[in-house]
């Protein structure tokens, strides 16, 4: 008998020349396993690539062959959680390259926050424009992105008033810079 009848036990496969190797008797048995059968591999051999990681055991997992390739991705490998901004708490936006990211696990939690997202800039880090001054007490109001820009001017800071509203005591009057 050929090993092409054979089956091979658990974690081995028929040899790729099994359809020439004789067995040992007239039928294939037990006592041809060495014969006509190899050793499959086993995921601990294989590497994931960017975003899997190893599953569990994989000691104990088998490749589909006697050496591990891409088509045992889904075997031995699973997938990492991906960045997105549902993780970013309040105070804090997605990164820019969000959909590029993954999660250290195969779920995203709080632990993932400085992988994922950014913190808000605040009031504190924003200069008001000509004409504006620093609103009281909001040091540590959130921008609207990572850095405060033009949008979050009326959040931070208050318009100044112009000298022309002012009305000045008798004697002086007011400067030529008072209009502008």
């Amino acid at each position: 008998a050929r090993c092409r009848t054979y089956e091979c036990p658990f974690g081995t496969t028929l040899k790729e020349e099994a359809s020439i190797i004789v067995c040992s008797g007239s039928v294939c048995s037990e006592k041809d396993a060495g014969t006509c059968c190899d050793d499959l591999a086993t995921c601990s051999l294989y590497e994931c690539p960017r975003g899997y990681v190893p599953r569990e055991d994989v000691s104990e997992i088998f490749c589909g062959a006697q050496s591990c390739s891409r088509a045992d991705l889904e075997t031995c490998c699973t997938p990492l959680g991906q960045c997105s901004s549902d993780i970013c708490p309040h105070g804090y936006t997605a990164k820019s390259d969000v959909a590029d990211r993954f999660c250290a696990e195969r779920t995203c939690t709080h632990k993932d926050v400085k992988t994922c997202c950014d913190a808000l800039g605040t009031c504190a880090s924003y200069d008001c424009p000509r004409g504006y001054a620093p609103r009281l007490g909001v040091e540590d109001v959130l921008c609207l992105s990572r850095s405060c820009t033009e949008r979050d001017k009326d959040t931070c800071c208050d318009t100044l008033a112009l000298c022309t509203s002012h009305r000045c005591p008798a004697g002086f009057t007011l400067k030529e810079a008072a209009w502008s």
